[in-house]
Formats: C-alpha cells, sequence, structure tokens
C-alpha cells in the first residue's frame, strides 16, 4: 500500500500516534518501521526497549500492508 492510503487509514479509524513510528523514531510500545540499507525493518518496541514480532520487507509498500494489518488487530482488540 501506498504511503497517503495507509496515514489515510489510520486517520479515518483515529489510529492513535503513539502506536506506530513511519520515520524510524523508537518510542516505546509502539510498532516501527524503517529503512535499513535497502530492506524495510518492521517490529515492536516494547517499554523496555525489547523488539520483537520482527519483519523485512524489500519494499516498503509490503512494510506499510505489515503495519496496517497489525493496527487493524489493535483496533478490534480495543473496540
Amino acid at each position: 500500500m501506498k504511503l497517503e492510503v495507509l496515514l489515510d487509514k489510520l486517520k479515518k479509524h483515529h489510529v492513535p500516534p503513539e502506536w506506530y513510528s513511519l520515520d524510524g523514531g523508537l518510542k516505546p510500545d509502539s510498532s516501527i518501521i524503517f529503512e535499513n540499507h535497502g530492506t524495510w525493518e518492521c517490529f515492536y518496541l516494547d517499554e523496555r526497549g525489547d523488539r520483537s514480532q520482527f519483519a523485512y520487507f524489500p519494499f516498503r509498500e509490503l512494510a506499510y500492508d505489515w503495519l496496517w494489518a497489525r493496527m487493524e488487530k489493535l483496533l478490534d482488540f480495543y473496540s
């Protein structure tokens, strides 16, 4: 999915910005996406700084798909 589509979905579904980081910034208790030497790395960063639920993608659009799938699960859980 394209970035514009992801941002639109996040806004439409009122996903708190604390739940994710798209620019590689490390925020605790959030899903992180960042580029590392041409590979898009995705993971969850917990409150202690531990990383889990790793996924690696060759294209940013696939990383955005991964993030949206995680956000949908969280939205289902909290609704």
